[in-house]
């Protein structure tokens, strides 16, 4: 189906609609002539903005294919879920805000903090509370600077989405 032709409850602006079709074909969800590719038609179904959505299927995609082992497909997956989740919400750390405040923060940081990135960073906040089973008390979310209820709602998404990957792709 050509994307020109959809329905859209308020017509974008141009500038908005132009940033969209680029952003739907560097996606390789939509080919030159506007037409939805294999890849877009699955993109549709997905709760998600489209690049969460091409992220989601590339970490299933690589899960699938014989040369990747079981097992790090399946972590690979889980990471990409949290990171897709973590997109979802806003503010997952509090800010320090007194140079005392940055000096706890830095302290209570250096076993999930990554350097390379917040999404590495995120998904090593995630696996404490993985690795626990159990969410992170009021305290614990404190000492570590962590917003207790954007972290709920980041699992609540990871658990929606993987249960929507599950249903979809089994």
């Amino acid at each position: 189906k050509n994307v020109l032709s959809f329905d859209l409850m308020s017509v974008p602006s141009v500038e908005a609609l132009s940033h969209g079709l680029e952003s739907l074909y560097a996606l390789g969800a939509m080919d030159d002539g506007a037409e939805l590719t294999a890849l877009g038609k699955e993109m549709v179904y997905f709760p998600t903005d489209p690049r969460v959505s091409r992220m989601l299927l590339a970490a299933l995609d690589l899960e699938s294919r014989e040369e990747t082992p079981s097992m790090v497909g399946k972590i690979i997956v889980g990471d990409v879920l949290t990171v897709a989740a973590t997109l979802q919400v806003r503010n997952l750390f509090y800010q320090p805000r007194t140079e005392r405040q940055w000096r706890m923060y830095d302290d209570a940081m250096a076993d999930i903090l990554d350097r390379s990135g917040d999404h590495v960073t995120m998904v090593h906040l995630f696996d404490l509370v993985d690795h626990s089973n159990k969410m992170l008390s009021e305290d614990e979310c404190r000492e570590r600077f962590v917003n207790r209820v954007a972290l709920k709602r980041a699992l609540d998404v990871r658990n929606q989405l993987a249960r929507f990957l599950s249903r979809r792709f089994g």
